[in-house]
């Protein structure tokens, strides 16, 4: 496997069903258990977890990123901090 000969392991997670509706959270335990005794060998590293603010699948994918859309749109916290983040380097 590919992954044998990494260093690290990195990964997303979004727990979907197939129907695209999210799984309970109670799941969330148990999937990252799976995930650890796996790949036990190399540090585990989460690029992407996300949950659903909305029973709506398309609401899910608008809900990414650093702005909402609907209405012009506005920052979301995430922004805020990237911006004054950027800032501080002088970018």
């Amino acid at each position: 496997m590919l992954n044998e000969k990494s260093d690290l392991l990195l990964t997303t997670h979004y727990p979907l069903n197939n129907d695209c509706t999210m799984q309970d959270p109670s799941v969330i335990q148990s999937i990252f258990n799976k995930i650890v005794a796996e790949y036990s060998a190399q540090p585990i590293c989460f690029m992407e977890l996300g949950y659903v603010s909305s029973p709506i699948c398309n609401e899910y994918l608008r809900t990414l990123g650093l702005r909402t859309y609907p209405n012009g749109g506005q920052d979301k916290k995430s922004w805020i901090a990237l911006e004054e983040e950027a800032e501080k380097r002088g970018w």
